[in-house]
């Protein structure tokens, strides 16, 4: 933990041309530690790496760590990393132009992932993320993720759809796009397990108030 926090006054001053020479090798050992704690303490840095160097020297050489955080074999680190992700997406010059070619296409890959833990990381990343991503990539990234899972064996993914179907509802601004979040929302209403359709029953309360909202919102315009 003491070589995590050495680090702190090393951001400070070191450049994009030292940046491989006396920052990466240090990174590469940490996030091969074998104690997670380690490897979640990490992470932590990486919002002050992305305020300090160029765009294009964190794109080059940091992304590799934020995509690695998906697949880590423990669930906070994955967590831990999810959450900076989003705070780098929403706080930092990266914005979402960078996680769209990186972090996001990788999230979006693994909904075919042979193991369910990690078959669900997409779904915690749309919830975590959805806030800081535009109305358009939502509709053309996240929702095909969240349909796509709709369909999973495991009962855990279906309520993690659940959830994500009420934000995505919200943010979706495409008629045929609503349209189909909420035909999926009424198959699921029909689902065999009692705590997705506890789940899809949130998602359905939420979409009815934001669509009610909005129908107000409408009335006082004209």
């Amino acid at each position: 933990m003491a070589a995590v926090a050495s680090f702190d006054p090393v951001i400070k001053v070191v450049g994009d041309e030292s940046l491989t020479q006396s920052v990466l090798p240090a990174l590469t050992r940490l996030f091969g530690n074998t104690n997670w704690r380690v490897r979640a303490a990490a992470i932590e840095l990486f919002p002050a790496f992305a305020k300090t160097f160029s765009e294009q020297a964190f794109a080059g050489a940091f992304t590799k760590f934020c995509e690695s955080w998906l697949e880590d074999p423990v669930y906070a680190v994955r967590e831990a990393g999810i959450g900076c992700i989003k705070q780098m997406m929403g706080s930092t010059k990266l914005g979402y132009k960078w996680a769209k070619e990186s972090v996001v296409k990788k999230l979006a890959g693994m909904t075919g992932h042979k193991n369910w833990l990690f078959r669900i990381v997409p779904l915690v990343g749309i919830e975590a993320w959805i806030d800081v991503t535009p109305a358009e990539e939502v509709e053309a990234v996240f929702v095909p993720v969240i349909l796509q899972l709709a369909k999973d064996k495991v009962v855990n993914i279906r309520i993690a759809v659940g959830r994500c179907l009420r934000l995505a509802e919200k943010k979706v601004k495409e008629a045929k796009t609503k349209q189909a979040l909420k035909e999926l929302r009424a198959e699921m209403r029909k689902d065999l397990d009692q705590d997705v359709r506890k789940a899809v029953a949130a998602a359905t309360s939420s979409a009815e108030d934001a669509e009610e909202e909005e129908d107000n919102s409408n009335n006082k315009a004209e």
